[in-house]
């Protein structure tokens, strides 16, 4: 089955991702076309509920190298909504990890802060496509150096999460 994912050279002008952006910051976005009836909840949730194995390990494997730097860690397995790390926190939830800053029905956004940056990312759907985007804003040379060190995992990862959520829209679709 052929996945119509493009990479972005521009985000969406209504995302709210770029409220957050400022000179020098990092900035991409794969586009997946089609159409979806689910929330832009409901596709984050495709994104992070369920990681692959590669992926969990990279995790865990970074949040051991990074412990001892005192950069936040997480846990180590899956971030799933029925997960009790998933807890409302006055207006604003968590999904393992990440924190949900705005959310609407066409657009969530996620993400941390952390000493050496802070990083987003929004899941931004419109009538015949879905925008996933991540933003980062290093503070500091750690952050500019991590970001430097993770980018070719960031993009592996960016990429096999926009395929299994177009392959779900897909399924989802056909029903």
């Amino acid at each position: 089955m052929s996945v119509p994912i493009s990479k972005t050279i521009r985000l969406h002008e209504a995302s709210a991702l770029w409220a957050y952006f400022k000179d020098k910051d990092h900035l991409d976005c794969v586009t997946i076309s089609g159409q979806t009836d689910q929330s832009a909840a409901e596709l984050a949730s495709l994104v992070f509920d369920q990681q692959p194995a590669w992926v969990e390990f990279l995790m865990a494997l970074r949040n051991r190298i990074v412990k001892p730097l005192g950069l936040k860690t997480g846990h180590d397995g899956p971030f799933t909504i029925d997960d009790p790390q998933v807890e409302s926190v006055g207006i604003r939830e968590k999904i393992g990890l990440f924190e949900v800053f705005q959310q609407s029905d066409d657009e969530i956004v996620l993400g941390a802060d952390d000493w050496h940056l802070d990083f987003r990312v929004g899941i931004r759907k419109s009538e015949n496509r879905v925008q996933m985007a991540s933003w980062v804003h290093p503070h500091n040379w750690i952050g500019r150096a991590y970001l430097t060190l993770i980018m070719p995992f960031h993009h592996l990862i960016v990429g096999q999460s926009a395929k299994r959520m177009a392959v779900a829209m897909q399924s989802r679709e056909k029903r």
